[in-house]
């Protein structure tokens, strides 16, 4: 070779050799020294590959040969070329870093002193590590970033993931179609007030005997309870009472008794809360105690009458025409008593007595016979079967 050819093939060597490589391939690999010589991609003038040789790598991750290397410069000399780490694979972590010479140093994100000397980009959980060239791609695997900004946040989504903001105290978050995030927080319902369901609102005046929280309205004998919307209401299933007069036919049932003062009496009533009851008094306002009786005076004329509950003294007029007397069935009527009077003075067609069933036991017959005597009459009593006569005034 000539002193030209010579002279060029070094400038050619020097002016490759002093350039600053980002990668090269391992062609050859010393371990003792822990160098390796490298094919850097370019060529010398004379169209030979320029070979990076005795560079040192790192001992406990010695590089095979044909692995692509990454180079690295620990000053501004290109002498100063080591192997920046392993190879360049998926173990090597920014959505997107791209390195375009040589990497001299690297600050942490978190501050700090910066890395020198070789610097190992790792994968981590998610994310990949990849280099085409003189690119090294890192790749964030799928995920989201949270829209969580305040205290108590939910994570919702819509059309994209969206923070639902935390509810007043004492709310409940509620499936809600027609909110922008399908929920909404709303009061909790009551589930049920005796069988109904939804929000229910008691109200309290004043207090309930010291209770808080909730409270159940538990319907018990003889009481319901149901619910329309925000309304309790209370109610009394029973049927009432009956009431039978004298024995007589039941009257009813309703749920109050209204007590009517008759003639020469008066009713009070007190509401005795104490002993759960209401007392009722009738007071007699006649006589000294003594009863009064209704009278009813019958025409003379009247040739048939029926004895009405109401009725107790009755006087008859018979000069001219008899008279049939039906007193009323005795059952129901216990006790009930008539005072049958044959009232005119002279002599007199008489009164016949009957009753609507059962029998008259005694006197069935009353009759004035003589002018100037005492009138004639009877007293009837019912004993729930039959009407007996118990006391007469004689007659002729």
């Amino acid at each position: 070779m000539s002193d030209l050819g010579k002279n060029l093939d070094e400038q050619s060597y020097h002016s490759r050799a002093d350039r600053r490589f980002t990668q090269g391939t391992v062609t050859a690999v010393d371990p003792g020294m822990q160098t390796c010589t490298l094919e850097v991609g370019a060529t010398d003038v004379t169209g030979n590959p320029v070979l990076l040789e005795e560079v040192p790598y790192q001992g406990q991750t010695p590089p095979s040969v044909g692995d692509n290397l990454a180079l690295t410069y620990s000053n501004a000399s290109p002498h100063s070329v080591m192997v920046g780490g392993g190879v360049l694979t998926g173990q090597n972590t920014v959505s997107s870093l791209q390195v375009i010479g040589a990497v001299t140093s690297l600050a942490p994100a978190s501050g700090g002193s910066a890395l020198q000397g070789p610097v190992l980009l790792a994968g981590a959980s998610g994310v990949t590590v990849t280099q085409s060239g003189q690119t090294i791609t890192i790749t964030c695997g799928a995920g989201s970033i949270s829209p969580l900004t305040a205290k108590g946040d939910l994570w919702g989504y819509d059309t994209a993931n969206d923070r639902v903001p935390v509810g007043s105290n004492g709310l409940v978050l509620t499936a809600n179609s027609a909110a922008a995030l399908g929920v909404s927080w709303a009061a909790a319902p009551v589930t049920s007030v005796n069988g109904s369901t939804g929000a229910v609102t008691l109200t309290v005046v004043n207090s309930l005997n010291g209770l808080t929280g909730a409270l159940s309205i538990v319907a018990g004998s003889g009481v319901s309870v149901s619910a329309s919307g925000s309304d309790v209401t209370v109610s009394a299933t029973g049927a009432g009472v009956s009431v039978e007069a004298n024995g007589g036919a039941a009257v009813g049932p309703e749920t109050v008794l209204n007590f009517i003062a008759g003639s020469n009496t008066s009713v009070s009533a007190v509401n005795n809360t104490g002993a759960g009851r209401v007392d009722v008094t009738v007071t007699s306002n006649g006589g000294g105690g003594q009863p009064v009786w209704p009278v009813t005076v019958l025409s003379s004329s009247l040739a048939y009458y029926s004895a009405l509950d109401s009725d107790t003294v009755i006087f008859c007029y018979t000069e001219t025409t008899a008279l049939a007397l039906a007193l009323p069935a005795p059952s129901g009527r216990t006790g009930k008593i008539y005072e049958v009077f044959d009232a005119y003075q002279g002599a007199t067609q008489g009164i016949t007595v009957s009753a609507a069933s059962g029998s008259v036991v005694g006197i069935t017959s009353i009759r004035n016979g003589t002018t100037g005597t005492a009138r004639l009459s009877a007293s009837y009593i019912s004993d729930g079967n039959n009407w007996h006569s118990f006391r007469n005034s004689a007659g002729n």
